[in-house]
């Protein structure tokens, strides 16, 4: 059959590697937003006198969310890198 014997297209890893991370990246910055939604709820409590201990709690959890995303985007950037070095 014709095309069974066709060298891969050099330039289709590197573009699914573009479309992965501008998805990925996406994703980042949805789930940073709130991360940054909770700092702004964080200043707004903070400014309106609520109990320290609800502060604390959302700044846990602002933290661990913002820290969990970095993270796990670094970890998807490195796979999707070790992939599409591994496919050129």
């Amino acid at each position: 059959m014709a095309g069974e014997d066709a060298e891969p297209v050099w330039w289709k890893a590197p573009l699914r590697f573009l479309f992965e991370m501008l998805a990925g990246t996406a994703i980042f910055l949805i789930v940073g937003s709130s991360a940054l939604f909770l700092n702004w709820l964080v200043e707004f409590l903070q400014a309106h006198g609520i109990n320290q201990a609800i502060v604390y709690g959302l700044e846990f959890a602002e933290y661990t969310l913002f820290l969990t995303d970095l993270v796990l985007f670094c970890r998807f950037a490195y796979v999707t890198g070790r992939r599409t070095w591994g496919a050129l």
